[in-house]
């Protein structure tokens, strides 16, 4: 009895089986694998959350800048490193590359677009100001009082390099219109870098501005992977290589991409972090004095019509006291039907008959033949073509064709009306009002 007893209790007191403990370590491993994932997962997040937090506020210290300064400024060398007294200083004379739009309209793709880093010293030097606010009221305040604000606080600079770095250490990459960067040259509209989104379902890509090709600046942090990137000492933390996706926002040209992030092992990999500014509609019009606006559109506007084919293309009635003109046309593409509004008034010999010296836009006008009877004959405007008077010869007539010629009862005469072919004079009645 006691032996058996002593074999229970051993028995009792067995640990765990080989099989069982291998299933406990799978089991853990598993567990382990998941919470990496998960946690890799939010590390990656947070850090594209903070990335996407300094490019907002980049992009508010460049408002700053634009409001101050009447344009943005140009891009800092890229390759300076951050102890260099001209780093993040604005540089005008980088490399420029086209735009893929005719900003200014003279028929070339010639526009410069300017690529760099965030001239964040210049943009510090460009937003601070004398003058302080009040907080509450937004009135005018003496700078250094409580409740005071001067808008030049809180710029990128005053944080330090970390502040144009992303979240993974490199400096972002910087792209502005060049037109845009001079205040002589600033206008809303006049954006000319391309920013679209990955080529969708195997088909081209979709431009993402309005109009296509047209965002000021672009922002661009070039991920976890850091290809084109360049760190704080301005060296290259990935050289920019040809078949991803993302390679576009860094081969220096006047194309970026904005796309969905994608890890992948393929051409499709992305996983920059890209932000842009366009114009909106609310900055078609700008001051050019304290009563004076100004569009500064550069195509065409349309009033009641979509598809608008001049400056200032109008479907229904303009009132106005007074228009002024260099030229009256039928046809606003067709300047050979036009003629200038002096003809209607003034001493223009393209309005006079007989003509003699008439000059139109398109050549000499031959002077009217000599009257066949100067005495009895004279010539008479018949309407306007082609930029003059239109002069046909008839017959003078004469008082006495007028004695006992009188309008009907109940109205007066306005003139009289000189009919060649039957050679009478009638009066022009209309009714007495």
């Amino acid at each position: 009895m006691r032996s058996r007893k002593n074999r229970s209790n051993i028995s009792m007191n067995r640990g765990f089986t080989l099989v069982e403990l291998c299933f406990v370590m799978i089991m853990a491993g598993l567990m382990l694998v998941l919470i990496t994932q998960l946690y890799t997962t939010y590390i990656q997040s947070r850090l594209l959350v903070e990335t996407r937090e300094k490019q907002e506020d980049i992009s508010i210290s460049l408002s700053l800048y634009l409001s101050t300064r009447g344009a943005y400024p140009c891009p800092a060398d890229p390759t300076l490193p951050i102890n260099d007294p001209q780093a993040g200083v604005a540089n005008c004379g980088l490399p420029s590359v086209n735009s893929a739009r005719d900003i200014n309209n003279d028929g070339a793709l010639n526009d410069p677009i300017l690529i760099g880093a965030v001239p964040f010293r210049t943009i510090r030097e460009g937003i601070e100001q004398d003058i302080c606010y009040d907080g509450v009221t937004g009135n005018v305040a003496t700078c250094g009082t409580p409740g005071a604000v001067n808008p030049g606080e809180g710029s990128i600079d005053a944080i330090g390099i970390e502040k144009i770095t992303d979240a993974w250490g490199r400096r972002m990459t910087y792209a502005v219109t060049q037109g845009l960067t001079a205040a002589a040259t600033y206008r809303a509209t006049d954006g000319g870098i391309t920013v679209q989104t990955e080529p969708i379902g195997g088909g081209a890509a979709r431009n993402l501005t309005t109009p296509p090709d047209s965002a000021h600046y672009v922002l661009v942090s070039h991920g976890n992977d850091g290809v084109g990137g360049r760190n704080p000492n301005g060296q290259e933390a990935e050289t920019c290589t040809s078949g991803s996706v993302q390679d576009e926002n860094c081969n220096n040209n006047n194309t970026f991409v904005s796309a969905l992030r994608r890890l992948g092992a393929s051409n499709l990999y992305f996983d920059d972090v890209v932000f842009f500014s366009s114009y909106s509609m609310s900055e078609l019009w700008r001051n050019s004095s304290e009563d004076t606006i100004f569009n500064v559109n550069t195509g065409n506007v349309g009033i009641g019509v979509t598809n608008p084919t001049a400056r200032l293309h109008v479907r229904g009635d303009i009132k106005a006291d007074s228009v002024r003109s260099n030229l009256i046309c039928e046809d606003a593409d067709n300047e050979t039907s036009c003629f200038p509004p002096d003809l209607l008034s003034g001493q223009n010999p393209c309005m006079k008959c007989p003509l003699v010296g008439c000059v139109t836009a398109n050549g000499p006008i031959p002077d009217s033949d000599p009257l066949s009877n100067p005495i009895t004959h004279r010539y008479g405007m018949k309407g306007i073509k082609n930029g003059h008077a239109i002069c046909e010869e008839f017959v003078a007539p004469k008082a006495s064709q007028m004695l006992g010629k009188s309008c009907p009862a109940g109205q007066f005469m306005t003139g009289v009306v000189f009919k060649a072919n039957l050679n009478t004079v009638d009066p022009v009645c209309v009714p007495a009002p």
